[in-house]
C-alpha cells in the first residue's frame, strides 16, 4: 500500500535555516510509528533542496521494550541482591549489640556480676560499646563487694555496742528486781553511775557510726556539704581528748591505757566542725584498736 507522509513540508522552516528536522507519525491501524528525517541540500553553500528518510520505528521500539525489560529486570535484581547483602550485614553489625542484649538480661536474671562481654572487634563502635559495658560492669561489681563488706563491717561494730547495752540494761533490772545491791556488796549508787556511763558511751559510739553511715551516702550520692564557720581547734581538741579517754577506758579499764595531752595553742580555722571532730575522733580511735 501507498504510504502518505502527512505534514512533510513542516520541515521547510528547518532547511531554510539549514537545520536537519525529524519527527513521528502513525502510519497504521496498530498506532506503528515511522521517523521522517529531513536534511537541507546544498549547492555552492546555499540550500537547493532537500532529503527526508522515513523509516519504520518498530525495530527502534523493539529494541527500547527490549532496553526497558532488562532494565527492569535488573533493577529488581539490584533490589534482591542489595536486600539479602543488606540483610547479611545488618546482621553482621547487629549481633554484638543482641549479644550486649542478652548478656545483659543474664546478669539481670541471675544477679552474677563476674559475666562480661567478649567481642573481638574492640576498634568499631559496637565494640568500644562492649568495653564501656565491661568497666560498668566492674564498677557496678566493686561497688557491690564494697556494700557487702561495709553491710558486715558495721554488722560487726553495732554488734559489740548493743551487746553491752543489752547487758546492762539487763544488770538495771537486776537491781529493780533484788532491791539496792548486787553480788559481791556492790553499792547500788556506784554501779548504776558505772552502767548508766557505759551505756552512754555505748550509744554515743552507735550514733557516730550511724552518722558515719549517714555522711558516707551522701558522699556517694555528691549530696554531701560542708558547713564551714570559724572552729577554734584547741575547744575541739579538748572535746576529742576527753571522748577518748572514755573510750580508752571502756576498752581496757580505769588503768588501761593512760591518754595524755600533751600540749595545745589557740588556733582558729574556717572548717566544719563536725567533719573535723569526727576525723581527730575516728584518729585517736584508730590509734586505740
Amino acid at each position: 500500500s501507498r504510504l502518505v507522509v502527512p505534514d512533510y513540508a513542516q520541515a521547510l522552516s528547518n532547511i531554510r535555516e539549514k537545520q536537519p528536522h525529524s519527527y513521528y507519525f502513525p502510519y497504521d491501524e496498530e498506532g506503528s510509528l515511522a521517523l521522517v528525517y529531513s536534511v537541507p541540500l546544498y549547492r555552492n553553500q546555499d540550500v537547493v533542496g532537500a532529503v527526508q528518510v522515513i523509516r519504520s520505528a518498530k525495530q527502534i521500539e523493539g529494541t527500547l521494550a527490549q532496553v526497558n525489560r532488562y532494565l527492569m529486570l535488573g533493577t529488581m535484581l539490584s533490589l534482591i541482591l542489595a536486600a539479602i547483602v543488606g540483610a547479611l550485614l545488618a546482621n553482621r553489625a547487629l549481633r554484638p549489640i543482641d549479644t550486649i542484649t542478652r548478656t545483659a538480661s543474664s546478669i539481670t536474671r541471675t544477679k552474677d556480676l563476674e559475666r562480661r562481654l567478649k567481642i573481638e572487634d574492640q576498634v568499631s563502635e559496637v565494640g568500644q560499646l562492649a568495653a564501656t559495658f565491661n568497666e560498668m560492669l566492674d564498677r557496678v561489681q566493686k561497688l557491690f563487694l564494697t556494700q557487702e563488706r561495709l553491710i558486715a563491717d558495721v554488722s560487726h561494730e553495732l554488734r559489740t555496742p548493743l551487746t553491752t547495752v543489752q547487758g546492762n540494761i539487763e544488770l538495771l533490772q537486776r537491781f529493780a528486781n533484788n532491791g539496792q545491791q548486787i553480788e559481791g556488796g556492790t553499792p547500788y549508787q556506784t554501779t548504776l553511775q558505772e552502767t548508766l556511763r557505759e551505756v552512754e558511751n555505748e550509744t554515743t559510739r552507735m550514733s557516730r557510726m550511724i552518722n558515719d553511715l549517714l555522711l558516707l551516702a551522701q558522699a556517694d550520692s555528691g549530696a554531701a556539704r560542708l558547713q564551714l564557720a570559724p572552729v577554734e581547734m584547741d575547744t575541739l581538741l579538748l572535746e576529742v581528748y576527753r571522748q577518748t579517754k572514755r573510750i580508752a577506758e571502756q576498752r581496757r579499764g580505769r588503768n588501761g591505757w593512760d591518754i595524755r595531752l600533751g600540749s595545745e595553742d589557740q588556733a582558729l580555722v574556717w572548717g566544719d566542725r563536725e567533719r573535723l571532730h569526727q576525723v581527730l575522733l575516728n584518729l585517736t580511735d584508730n590509734a586505740i584498736k
